[in-house]
């Protein structure tokens, strides 16, 4: 993993303290530290909803920077992208959100960039789209396009943080790993013990079945299971422990 910084969050005239509490846990998530805040509502530092959406992750919250306009920005980042569902003469999309993680990877200096959100029922202005260097936008379906706000910058952070080695898969505060799964050397092995003991029973009829077929199938079936080293052993155990139950009936 990369602890590389990343690119700075800007949210437009947001309307609700709690989405940008939501906002400042999805930055604490995906390893996002800087905050801008254009025109946000009064009083929204101690907005109860502010609080209780960020959960306590409250860190971006503390070092956010509050400024009247995106103007503002031209000393502090090299460029803005902003982030639209609606496209047209002034909002011509550059492409999906793949492509503006790749633009920004590109640059090898996310830390010098902003990703741009709009109002929750306005979205980007006009005049805001007008000092965003790129606008790029979020497959939806064509019926529900509008994301919430919050849901929307999660989204863009996620992807871009992924471009970014910074996350990883973690589970109860500790490093995922891959499950082991058997070999095909081992998949054989249990296949083959499956059938002798099938063949107890005399389930293989002479001159109509194969075994070499079956051995093949079996095998196949064992390796699309993907089964763990564990679960294998337990097939083991449980064919050694079947195998003494069947018993050879003589021929009707």
């Amino acid at each position: 993993m990369s602890d590389a910084p990343l690119a700075s969050i800007v949210l437009c005239r947001p309307q609700h303290p709690g989405n940008i509490g939501s906002v400042s846990r999805a930055m604490a998530n995906f390893g996002y530290t800087q905050l801008y805040l254009v025109q946000p509502p009064p009083g929204w530092r101690h907005d109860d909803a502010l609080l209780h959406m960020a959960n306590g992750y409250t860190e971006c919250l503390d070092r956010a920077v509050v400024v009247d306009d995106l103007a503002e920005f031209g000393d502090h980042l090299a460029g803005l992208i902003g982030f639209t569902r609606r496209a047209g003469t002034n909002r011509p999309i550059h492409g999906e959100l793949e492509d503006a993680a790749t633009r920004i990877a590109e640059t090898r200096r996310p830390e010098r960039y902003g990703l741009v959100f709009g109002n929750e029922r306005t979205g980007l202005l006009n005049e805001e789209l007008d000092h965003c260097d790129a606008l790029y936008t979020i497959a939806t379906s064509k019926s529900h396009g509008s994301l919430n706000l919050s849901l929307a910058t999660g989204l863009v952070m996620y992807q871009l943080s992924r471009r970014a080695d910074a996350i990883a898969p973690h589970a109860d505060g500790s490093e995922l790993k891959p499950l082991d799964i058997i070999s095909a050397t081992e998949a054989t092995q249990r296949a083959n013990e499956i059938l002798d003991t099938l063949s107890v029973s005399r389930v293989f009829v002479p001159g109509t079945d194969f075994r070499e077929s079956s051995e093949l199938y079996l095998r196949r079936i064992l390796m699309r299971a993907r089964l763990s080293p564990f679960e294998s052993n337990w097939l083991k155990r449980m064919t050694m422990r079947v195998r003494p139950y069947l018993r050879d009936e003589p021929n009707a």
